[in-house]
């Protein structure tokens, strides 16, 4: 990190498979738009033969929330989770096991029914009061459904263990919701809060229908369900609430879907729809109307800073040109959702990314959420190391990171609160290298946290093979201006030894003629012996065995030399 030129000298740093559904009619994601707790994975469930091809959502680090179908079976032994917009070359990737938490439990049945019997109670009856007239012994009538979901309750109640234990006995509402409790944290920076789409106790809605979010997938661009190819990078396209939740579950007459037209104050045959489910609907941003297709089941819905559930699947064909989303409602599950994690949560890997050289303003969010039943006090956010201001210079600390908002104060059970940080306020900073901070959430029991501000890899980085990266010699190493002269052409004369090269030098002659009387210090060295006697044979003999021996010889040396000679002239 180093300040801009005009401010040089200011101030001293620290050291520092199977298809599931995703978007067509959308745009490819910009790099600097990613948020990397939105992930992709790869998942093969106890029960499962394949991989599944899903996305999710991480929260603290060691939770995945996605969709149940995402997974055969009740516990992932083989899961790798990816990080990064592009699918053939991801930021990160990680192998890890899972458990899972999911709809069909004896636990989640009452919760279910709890939940549906708000909802109607709170807001359903009392917005269509004749349509729910009558008493107890009146099908449909409000009495009915408060005596029928206290008859659902007694019968969970009364089920032998075995059935109350055997999620083929507990599908109690057909949520397709579940959640991966990892083996071990993957690092995120980034995240939002877990949320109901609406309040029940006091009505609050938290999002509506004309309030737009961007939705992110990996998988297909084709229509209406049919298989095609998936993206290779992350697309991303603006979708809306398609009607009010939880009002879709009051439809007019006794339609079987959510497609049925919805109740109205004038309505006399309200009837009631419990779901799991809410629907979504593209908006045209001038590609066509957005839709989700085949690859990406398990991707969440945020909006803003809270999610508000998982992509279940869509239609297969259009209505009114559009095909409509369902995502997962998890409003009712949050106390499954809670038991599971138990504790306070935020991200895994506290800080921010930024391309190298980068002076821009970033803005740093940290959800802390409380997932327990325990009312929590946390106390004010405090930031510190990273910079040090000099103590004549106009830089203070809050011009490199400064907290705009914290969560001091009481954080209730299963409720969420989002800390806000500023770095660089006033581009001052140009980010070259790691920068090391801290921070105290102010979470009772928890250690300061380190904040880093980290550079990403260039792209040569990254692909140090990719064409673009390499120079010419690297692309082509045994192209002749890469390759030394004497690899590519060894028989010139400067790379060949001198002897060699010429043979008859006079530095040469002793190792091509050893006989010569220059090697032997002026005797000549005959084949006969130094006294001439014959050693021993008789001269026939040392005539034929000797001048045989010497006439070889010399053949072979005149041919040794030829050779050479010709060789060097090639």
């Amino acid at each position: 990190m180093r300040l801009k030129a005009q401010l040089a000298g200011v101030l001293a740093l620290s050291a520092l498979s199977a298809p599931a559904l995703a978007v067509f009619n959308g745009s490819e994601t910009p790099k600097g738009d990613y948020e990397n707790h939105i992930v992709r994975f790869m998942a093969k469930g106890d029960n499962g033969v394949q991989y599944k091809n899903c996305g999710g959502m991480l929260v603290g680090g060691k939770y995945l929330l996605t969709a149940k179908h995402c997974v055969d079976g009740y516990s992932v032994p083989d899961l790798i989770v990816y990080q990064g917009i592009d699918r053939y070359s991801p930021d990160a990737q990680y192998e890890r096991t899972a458990t899972l938490v999911h709809a069909r439990t004896h636990e989640a049945g009452f919760e279910w029914f709890n939940y549906v019997e708000k909802t109607f109670v709170n807001e359903i009856w009392p917005r269509y009061l004749s349509s729910f007239a009558g008493d107890v012994g009146d099908y449909g009538s409000g009495e009915y459904w408060l005596e029928s979901l206290e008859g659902s309750r007694r019968y969970l109640d009364s089920r032998p263990d075995d059935q109350k234990d055997n999620p083929m006995h507990n599908g109690h509402s057909g949520s397709d919701f579940a959640m991966m409790v990892l083996d071990e944290p993957i690092p995120h920076h980034s995240g939002v809060i877990v949320k109901p789409l609406v309040n029940l106790d006091t009505g609050e809605r938290f999002l509506n229908p004309g309030e737009s979010f961007t939705f992110y997938g990996w998988g297909g661009t084709s229509y209406g369900g049919v298989s095609g190819p998936s993206a290779t990078t992350l697309m991303q396209a603006e979708f809306q609430l398609y009607r009010e939740y939880p009002l879709t579950q009051a439809r007019d007459s006794d339609y079987g879907n959510l497609r049925g037209p919805l109740c109205s104050a004038e309505s006399d045959g309200c009837r009631f729809k419990p779901s799991a489910k809410y629907d979504v609907i593209g908006i045209d941003t001038g590609l066509g109307i957005p839709g989700t297709g085949s690859g990406d089941s398990g991707s969440p819905l945020i909006a803003g800073d809270y999610y508000f559930g998982s992509l279940f699947g869509s239609d297969n064909e259009p209505t009114d040109g559009a095909w409509i989303a369902h995502f997962n409602s998890i409003g009712w599950m949050m106390p499954s959702i809670v038991r599971a994690i138990d504790s306070v949560v935020y991200p895994s890997d506290l800080g921010v990314s930024l391309e190298p050289g980068s002076n821009e303003v970033r803005e740093i969010n940290i959800p802390i959420q409380n997932f327990t039943d325990t009312i929590m006090v946390l106390d004010p956010v405090v930031v510190s190391g990273g910079f040090k201001p000099d103590v004549d210079g106009d830089v203070i600390y809050d011009d490199f990171l400064v907290v705009t908002k914290d969560c001091a104060g009481l954080l209730e059970p299963h409720q969420g609160c989002m800390v806000k940080l500023l770095l660089n306020r006033n581009q001052y900073f140009e980010f070259e290298e790691q920068v090391d901070a801290q921070i105290n959430l102010g979470i009772d029991g928890v250690d300061v946290q380190p904040l880093t501000v980290r550079i990403l890899p260039t792209f040569c980085e990254q692909n140090p093979y990719d064409p673009s990266c390499m120079d010419f010699c690297d692309l082509n190493p045994w192209d002749q201006d890469c390759m030394d002269t004497c690899d590519w052409n060894p028989w010139q004369p400067e790379c060949m030894d001198l002897c060699e090269y010429d043979p008859w030098a006079p530095e040469c002659i002793c190792e091509t003629m050893p006989e010569h009387t220059d090697c032997t210090g002026g005797d000549s060295q005959s084949p006969e012996g130094g006294n001439g006697s014959g050693g021993g044979s008789s001269d026939a003999q040392a005539g034929s065995s000797s001048g045989g021996s010497v006439s070889f010889g010399l053949f072979g040396l005149f041919g040794l030399l030829l050779f050479r000679r010709f060789r060097s002239l090639s």
